[in-house]
């Protein structure tokens, strides 16, 4: 019966919660940087561009480059040791980030950190998959990706506060440490539901075999343009948003980190959970029907955008932003499920890892960069620092309508395939 409730381990829920607090943990580490980014700027001299790169996108496009290779080594040796090694890796050179005396040396802490991270995400949607039934995994992949929101509320809350009361230096050294903790639990108390494909199976592993897949897959090419496109906008602001306020209402880091953060990251905790559970409830036996859902909040996204960029007052742009965040949250459920329904067990680790590519290496890697160069160009100009940024971030904020074009259009697909299975004369346009 496609509506009975699937049968999940303690075991595989205790998997999904570790999965979680590495996502903690890898957020954490990432957007302390955000929160850090005006006092970082003001001791070592960095233009916003710099900024755009240390925050955005040098850290992403490095990550979207090795998530290939650890993918590729987590589907053919241990997923496990992947996730926790990495782990602890990444920890140790947040805290270095801490000894930068310029660009470049923080430059280099970061790329290693971004390495780091790339190898968790492929490795733990592989082990969702080995440990979750399909009807299952949206509820377990929502849950590993609600691990970003919450990492954005402590990575910026603790940013914050760390830097008011001592500086940016001790607040990267302390965020950094916990994560070997963690990684030594990884590797002490999760294990793989089913042994890592080896040797021949019919199907590569392999990044080049992979990425054919995914680009002749046409549901799963229109998922990877449209995620792609949609992290343009929500690459650039969770880089360098905390900035912008700073400068337009003038508020304290700490605040920011406090007030900004704890909306993202209960906002972005609910709404990654919402996009699980409405992706197991909704698309069972009609798995196209949570992108099309997804595809229809896209415009209100994007309006949500322009009024969070233009408005007034800082109790104004948390409200806006509290429902943005929770809107473009979901997602996750519906994104990666179809992913992982759709590629073998071969593939799972690689195929997420294209995808990630798309959203990191293009989308999240781009869109600060682009932001952060109309903003210098404006500097230079003679426009004030806070309408400069604020242009920037304007200017690419309509990512998220082009992108709902690219989800329409998955979904769309996806339900001619399900029409065709039920009516076997019917011939399915690609």
């Amino acid at each position: 019966m496609v509506n009975a409730r699937p049968e999940v381990s303690r075991y595989a829920w205790y998997v999904g919660w570790m999965l979680l607090l590495v996502g903690v943990i890898s957020m954490l580490d990432r957007k302390a940087l955000v929160m850090l980014a005006e006092p970082i700027k003001h001791d070592l001299h960095l233009s916003d561009t710099q900024l755009g790169l240390l925050t955005g996108g040098l850290f992403t496009l490095f990550y979207a480059i090795g998530s290939f290779p650890l993918a590729r080594l987590s589907d053919r040796f241990s997923r496990v040791k992947i996730i926790g090694i990495c782990l602890m890796v990444w920890s140790v050179l947040t805290a270095a980030g801490g000894f930068a005396t310029g660009f470049y040396s923080l430059a280099a802490s970061r790329v290693g950190v971004a390495f780091g991270e790339s190898g968790a995400a492929p490795a733990s949607h592989a082990l969702v998959a080995a440990h979750f039934p399909p009807a299952a995994r949206g509820r377990a992949y929502s849950l590993i990706m609600a691990g970003a929101p919450l990492g954005i509320l402590f990575g910026l809350a603790l940013g914050g506060i760390l830097n008011d009361l001592f500086d940016w230096r001790i607040a990267l050294i302390v965020l950094g440490l916990p994560g070997v903790l963690v990684g030594l639990l990884v590797l002490l108390t999760v294990r793989d539901a089913m042994a890592p494909p080896r040797g021949p199976s019919g199907v590569s592993g392999s990044f080049a075999s992979t990425a054919r897949h995914v680009i002749a897959d046409p549901v799963l090419r229109n998922l990877l343009i449209g995620a792609s496109i949609m992290f343009l906008g929500i690459g650039a602001s969770n880089a360098l948003f905390p900035a912008y306020i700073m400068r337009q209402y003038g508020i304290a880091a700490s605040n920011v980190g406090l007030g900004f953060g704890l909306t993202l990251g209960v906002s972005g905790f609910i709404g990654s959970l919402m996009g699980g559970w409405l992706t197991d409830k909704i698309g069972r036996g009609v798995p196209s029907r949570p992108l099309r859902l997804f595809a229809y909040a896209l415009p209100l996204i994007t309006v949500l955008t322009f009024a969070r960029l233009l408005a007034e007052s800082y109790a104004t742009v948390l409200a806006i932003i509290s429902v943005e965040t929770l809107l473009y949250t979901m997602y996750a459920g519906p994104t990666f499920t179809a992913l992982q329904a759709r590629v073998g067990d071969a593939q799972r680790s690689m195929a997420t890892a294209v995808l990630l590519f798309g959203i990191n290496g293009f989308g999240s890697s781009l869109g600060p960069v682009i932001a952060g160069a109309i903003s210098d160009h404006m500097v230079r100009t003679g426009s004030n620092p806070a309408l400069a940024l604020q242009t920037g971030l304007l200017c690419i904020a309509p990512s998220a309508l082009v992108a709902c074009l690219f989800f329409f259009r998955a979904s769309f697909l996806y339900r001619r395939e399900e029409l065709a299975a039920q009516a076997p004369n019917f011939v399915p346009s690609t």
